[in-house]
Formats: C-alpha cells, structure tokens, sequence
C-alpha cells in the first residue's frame, strides 16, 4: 500500500538539512524519558518473587516470557530494575542488531528485573510508551546504536550517552496514538505472514529429516528384509546392513588449535579460524569463521581442512555438540579450532556419515554420552564419539542413498530459501514502514 506524505514540512536541526513534519518537535531522548532509572527503597524493602528477564525471555518481536521469578532481594545489585510503561532494548551485540526490545505491560507486581544487557528507557510526559517502542525499532536508532557502540570482538554495546542524545522529531500525543495504532495494525499483519512462513519452513525441515532418517537408517528399497541390529539406538536395519560403530570406520581424528582472531570474516587470501557455528546449521559452512592476523598467531594455527572430511562440534550446547558438516573440497587457508574435530572415514561415505548424523538415532546417543559441568556447555570425548552405533550399508549403496538425499533435499532447500527470502522482504518491509511512520516520513493519519 502506498502512503502519501505530510501536506507540511519545515526545516529540522535533527540531521542538518532534514526536514520534519509541521508541528512535530526536534528532541533529545534525555529531554523527554529517563534512561535506568534507580530502584525504590520501597522496592529494596521487598521480600516478594518478581518477574526476572534474562537475554532470551526478549523476543526480537516485542514478546515476553515472564515465566520466570526470583527473589527481589538476590536482584538488587548487578540487574536492569524496570517497572510497567517501562521500554527495554538490548544494548548488546548481536542482540542490539538483532531487534530484542519490549514494553513493559502488565506485570503483576508492577516491577521486575532483568540481564545487565538490556537498557531501560521510561517515558516522560508527552511520550507515549508505544511510541517509544517504536522508536528504538526504527532503522535510524538502530544503525546510529551500531555506530556508536564500543567495545571488542562479541562484546561491543550501545553506550549510554549515546541513547540519551540520539535526536527525533516528538508529535503531539494524540498524533503518537493514532501513529501507534496505525503501527499496531499493520505490524500485526505482517507478523502473521512472517509466522506463516516459519511455519512452512519448520514444515519443510521436518520432511526433510524425516526423509533423511528413514534413507539412511532403512535405505531406498521399501521391500527390503529387515532384521534386529542388536542396538537400542538402531532398532531394525536392512538384513544385509551391518550394525556397526564409528570406530571401525573411522581412519583419523584431527583438531585444531585455539588462537586469537578477529571477529570478521576471512577473504579467500587471508588465515581463517572455523567458529563451531560453522557446523551448527546442518551443513558446512565456510563464512563461519573468523581472520587470523597477528603473525604470530597465524604461526599457531593447525589442521586446514581438507576436501571429503567430516567436521564434528566437540563442545557447544546440549542442542548443537556433535553437529557436523561435510566439506566438500579443500580450504587450504581455513583452520579449525580446538573445538572441532576434523574425521577422515574409511570403508564409509563421509556424506553419507554427515546425513546419518541428522537423525534422532544419532543425537540421542549424543545426549547420552556428553558431559559438562554446565548445562549450557556440553562436551563430547573422542572415545565416545568413536563408540557411536549405526547401520553401515555396502559402500555402492551408500552412494545411492546419498546421491538420491542430495536430489530430494536440493528440492527442500530452494523452498526453504524462497520463504526465508519473503521472510527476509516482509522484515525490511516491517522495518522501513515503522520507520517512515514514526518519523513522518508518511502520513497515516487516515489509515490508522
């Protein structure tokens, strides 16, 4: 739907020569909300259970799990205090760029506390709480915030000062309201078809591990004599499979070195790290890693990785230990890290191992056998990666199996990536129309 603009413009100190619509005022955020407000000593008093948000209670929509309480006197110092009208966002990367922010509505003891990383902003008078959560979702807050963070590598937020003095034209209330509801309405609906689409994709994903388990656990022939593998894990396999284990087919285990790298990309000419998330999305990907730059540390670097090797996750998640990745061809400059193993097979199809890998056969013997002293971080020893149960087809079948999951999956991965794209569109779609409304860029007042 097109928007036509204002009727009235009027020059702006906003951003040099910009202009704003008639009537709206140029600000500073600190002339019209409070950034982190203090805790009340009626509120330091308490002995009740309170709503506590950590990261990922915010959602990158606006949404909430309050699910969670804690005691208000074990929250008092090294947490966000933040009250009903309150607006939160994420000072934090990834999570700034990501979009997590909230308002605060209707906790029951009208307060709660949160992760260090979130900054709250409360309102003034003549600022409207929606509005202001609109604000921090347009792209103008959030490409400034990205520009004036500091910090290092993982760690760089959104400083303060910076939020206090980032500048925007203030409508009247009444014109906030009938911008926030227009806002409202139309988000909504574009959050719908966003939704639709991650269910379709969840859809596809699922047919596509679900053909991926029954090819590589019951192979292609549906009239083919089955028997007992002898494996809880396993069940029945094909009468001719052999009920094996990783080990017999395993010819080396290498892993990499920890070093210190930057947090960007490597080009094709530069030294690159592989970071566990380069694995972690059922494929192997190359762009999930880092540059190496000091000379030393380029010194340091041990195990490239070489083209029909399986690369396995040691140590990550209880979800992602384990993943693997199949590379296909040689990365002579791309290393992996002490936190990923590089497998070289014998008598088994690398692809074919990758794909079994897919399976819940294959990741509850996974969940049974890691360890960690953190349910967060889980690890995965070499002996019980090798001692991993399967059902080893003749290598001509395996072949088979793979080429035919290699067409079928082909198939689901484009209609995977077209709703990712429309879920991609609908996003930016989202995001400029929060931003051109906000910033009276268009006028909606007859749309709302």
């Amino acid at each position: 739907m097109n928007y036509s603009a204002y009727p009235e413009y009027c020059a702006s100190a906003l951003n040099g020569d910009d202009m704003v619509r008639s009537g709206w005022k140029p600000i500073r955020l600190r002339h019209i909300l409070k950034l982190n407000p203090l805790v009340p000593k009626s509120v330091r008093k308490s002995m009740a259970e309170v709503t506590f948000l950590p990261m990922e209670a915010i959602g990158e929509d606006g949404s909430l799990d309050i699910s969670r309480e804690r005691p208000v006197q074990q929250l008092l110092d090294g947490y966000s205090y933040f009250e009903n009208g309150d607006v939160l966002f994420a000072k934090v990367t990834p999570c700034f760029e990501n979009g997590k922010f909230a308002t605060i509505q209707g906790l029951s003891s009208g307060f709660g506390f949160g992760t260090t990383e979130v900054t709250t902003l409360r309102p003034g008078a003549g600022l409207d709480q929606r509005f202001l959560g609109y604000i921090v979702r347009t792209d103008l807050f959030k490409q400034a915030g990205i520009a004036a963070m500091t910090g290092a590598g993982g760690l760089k937020r959104v400083p303060d000062e910076h939020v206090r003095n980032f500048r925007v034209a203030l409508p009247p209330m009444d014109e906030q309201r009938i911008i926030v509801d227009f806002l409202d309405h139309e988000t909504a609906k574009i959050d719908a078809l966003i939704a639709k689409q991650e269910q379709l994709i969840a859809t596809l994903r699922e047919d596509r591990i679900a053909t991926i388990t029954h090819a590589v656990t019951k192979g292609l022939d549906p009239n083919a004599e089955m028997k007992d593998s002898g494996v809880e894990w396993l069940g029945e396999i094909p009468a001719h499979w052999e009920a094996s284990r990783l080990k017999f087919v395993v010819k080396s285990v290498d892993s990499g070195t920890s070093v210190n790298a930057g947090d960007w990309t490597p080009s094709a000419d530069e030294i690159g790290i592989l970071k566990t998330s380069c694995v972690s999305t059922g494929r192997f990907n190359a762009a999930g890693s880092k540059t190496v730059v000091d000379p030393e540390e380029i010194g340091r670097v041990t195990c490239p990785v070489r083209g029909g090797s399986l690369i396995v996750n040691r140590a990550n998640t209880p979800q992602l230990v384990g993943s693997t990745g199949y590379a296909a061809e040689d990365y002579p400059n791309l290393y992996l890290s002490d936190k990923l193993w590089q497998v070289r097979l014998r008598s088994a199809s690398a692809k074919f191992i990758h794909l079994w890998s897919q399976t819940e056969a294959y990741r509850s013997q996974i969940a049974a056998k890691c360890v960690g002293a953190s349910s967060s971080m889980q690890n995965l020893s070499m002996g019980d990666f090798r001692d991993i149960a399967f059902g080893l087809p003749p290598m001509p079948e395996q072949q088979l199996i793979v080429e035919y999951l290699d067409a079928h999956c082909a198939k689901l991965d484009a209609l995977i990536a077209k709703s990712e794209q429309m879920i991609g569109a609908l996003r930016e779609y989202r995001s400029a129309l929060i931003t051109d409304a906000v910033t009276g860029k268009i006028d909606v007042r007859g749309a709302a």
